[in-house]
């Protein structure tokens, strides 16, 4: 579909499946599809009014409320992500703040977790519960070394494995991560292949939840790659950590290549960790962030373990199903819809705008990519953006190369540009032509002196006089 009108109206920017029309090709040429652009267009109107959402039993839980959180999580993920709603949002802080103390207070021994939460709160710390546990932390720390020693002088391998991940989980109640991580690396010198999957999911989970999966991604990687009793639980974990490392540092595509691999497999039994939810939304805007839209479409609705995945999350699934759709403007009205809530996500909101830059710059491109010209205004209408931040988002693609285009600022336009190929189509033919022809003169010439017992004595070289490529020495 191509629109060389100078104005572009918005009826000439209709939704029309492409048919692989030549470059400049004029919107006249496909008339007959007027049809199929007038309802594709009402598609787009009804995706507006949520229409084309698809529908769904599941709840919609609100990760920005106190509520939402709580029903979805426990544990150190309770506790993290209440902890990133209160720094992000002034009207939950004191809430939240409040219901994540209580958490760490019930499931940890982190004191000094808990009283910087009590502060944030605006609440005071149990004074009676803070000796006591400190106390206890420190008897028991005491006896863990203590085993620890006696195991390691008996040189029992199983029992020394046992004991290092005991002290492991101790120091990761008490809030120190490093020395969980490092005890954990050390049991792993004295693990069987049985518990060698059990030791990476444990590190990992202490790593996803002190933000220092880099420390564990070469293990997890082993895992992944040799482990042969790790259930597909375990698979999806460690691929979930994975991703969500990838996402921290702001890899797009490694991130979406691994939540996808996570799959549907996770149930509440690591909600301590993360939550299938969160594999179903991250997988989503990473792909449409990262991967181009044939891939995308391929990776997601073509595939059964992404459509499972992202059942219980009917926005997601709604974007994934726009973007393939070409219901462009419907990703960005869904985009917004749901900031609000992945603003305060503590696994998403940190990278939310470079995600939705990214989304937006590449429906931006593959919206404008079949037309010759385009209206700066029919196109905004249609994708629901501000003429200004179109502007940006065209300007920014052509500078980075990735849209063939100039933007006529003046006359409020796109303007498609396409190198000229009939040249180098023919330089190459012509090229070609000439190969064949000297290749077939020389079958022809060879074959005629094979006839006529013609021999071409080789050149010799002139110092040893011998034929070139023979040794000397040797007779001829």
């Amino acid at each position: 579909q191509r629109c060389d009108s100078v104005d572009c109206p918005p009826t000439a920017l209709a939704e029309v499946p492409f048919q692989g029309l030549a470059p400049g090709a004029d919107m006249a040429h496909v008339a007959s599809a007027s049809g199929a652009g007038s309802a594709s267009a009402a598609g787009e109107g009804a995706a507006a009014s949520g229409a084309s959402r698809p529908e769904s039993s599941a709840p919609v839980v609100d990760r920005s409320s106190v509520e939402g959180i709580k029903a979805r999580y426990r544990g150190n993920a309770l506790i993290e992500r209440l902890s990133y709603l209160g720094e992000v949002a002034p009207a939950s802080r004191s809430s939240a703040m409040a219901l994540a103390a209580a958490e760490s207070k019930a499931v940890g021994s982190d004191t000094g977790l808990y009283a910087s939460l009590c502060e944030a709160a605006g609440t005071d710390p149990d004074a009676e519960w803070v000796s006591a546990t400190k106390a206890r932390v420190h008897t028991r720390q005491e006896a863990l070394e203590r085993e620890l020693n006696m195991k390691l002088a008996a040189q029992d391998r199983d029992a020394i494995f046992e004991a290092h991940t005991a002290v492991a989980k101790h120091f990761a109640d008490i809030g120190s991560p490093k020395s969980s991580i490092a005890s954990f690396m050390r049991a792993r010198e004295y693990c069987t292949p049985s518990q060698l999957v059990s030791n990476t999911t444990d590190a990992a989970k202490v790593a996803l939840g002190a933000q220092q999966v880099s420390s564990v991604e070469g293990i997890i990687r082993s895992t992944l790659s040799g482990a042969t009793h790790a259930t597909p639980q375990d698979h999806a974990l460690l691929h979930a950590v994975m991703g969500a490392a990838r996402l921290q540092r702001g890899n797009f595509a490694g991130a979406a290549q691994s939540f996808l691999a996570a799959g549907p497999a996770l149930d509440s039994s690591v909600s301590d960790s993360i939550h299938r939810d969160d594999v179903a939304v991250a997988a989503t805007l990473c792909s449409l962030a990262a991967m181009d839209r044939s891939r995308c479409i391929r990776m997601t609705q073509e595939s059964i373990d992404f459509r499972r995945t992202v059942a219980a999350v009917p926005d997601a699934e709604a974007l994934a199903a726009d973007y393939a759709r070409g219901q462009f403007g419907a990703v960005i009205r869904g985009l917004d819809a749901i900031e609000p809530s992945l603003t305060h996500d503590a696994l998403i909101g940190p990278q939310w705008s470079a995600l939705k830059h990214s989304i937006i710059s590449r429906v931006v491109s593959d919206a404008v990519a079949p037309y010759a010209r385009a209206s700066i205004a029919a196109m905004s209408k249609r994708l629901s953006l501000p003429e200004a931040q179109l502007s940006d988002v065209v300007v920014s693609l052509i500078a980075r190369g990735l849209l063939p285009a100039r933007l006529d600022a003046a006359g409020g336009v796109i303007v498609a540009r396409y190198s000229e190929q009939r040249p180098a189509v023919f330089a190459e033919a012509t090229a070609l032509a000439e190969r064949m022809a000297r290749e077939t003169k020389q079958t022809l010439l060879r074959a005629s002196m094979e006839q006529h017992h013609l021999a071409v004595k080789p050149p010799k070289n002139r110092r040893t006089g011998l034929p070139v490529g023979m040794a000397e020495g040797l007779e001829v």
